[in-house]
């Protein structure tokens, strides 16, 4: 699996510190099927899609699926950026899954590097989708 995150919004170095960080926020159908398909134990990529000035996108770290898919708490929080007022506790519709952070990558793999190494990455077909699957 592949996931995106703004690093201003959600870094590495915060991931690093939380250890374990709810992956909410997800309001993308495409995106909270792939949330709900993570199982326990598999293995994340963590990238970076809109680094600072001067830094090419890519992945700068790696994760685990520490839990898999449960309703979103943030789609019933009506002061939340992701409130959903279709959504109810009996019928929720959106997804999160809770990552552990495993390690930073010595360096930064940029996004040209997987267009040329991984052409068929979902990261290419489905650009807009802020959780890919992989293939080993």
């Amino acid at each position: 699996w592949l996931v995106k995150a703004e690093p201003a919004e959600y870094s590495i170095s915060d991931f690093e510190k939380d250890t374990i960080t709810e992956w909410d926020g997800v309001r993308n159908h495409q995106a909270k099927n792939n949330l709900r398909k993570m199982r326990k134990g598999q293995r994340v990529l963590y990238y970076e899609s809109n680094p600072a000035r001067g830094t090419r996108p890519g992945v700068v770290g790696r994760c685990t699926v520490e839990r898999e898919d449960y309703p979103d708490p943030t789609q019933f929080d009506s002061k939340h950026a992701y409130y959903d007022s279709k959504s109810t506790e009996e019928k929720p519709r959106w997804a999160c899954v809770d990552l552990r952070f495993g390690a930073r990558l010595a360096r930064r793999v940029t996004i040209d590097e997987l267009r040329e190494q991984m052409p068929e990455c979902g990261l290419f077909r489905f650009p807009r989708l802020s959780v890919v699957p992989l293939r080993e």
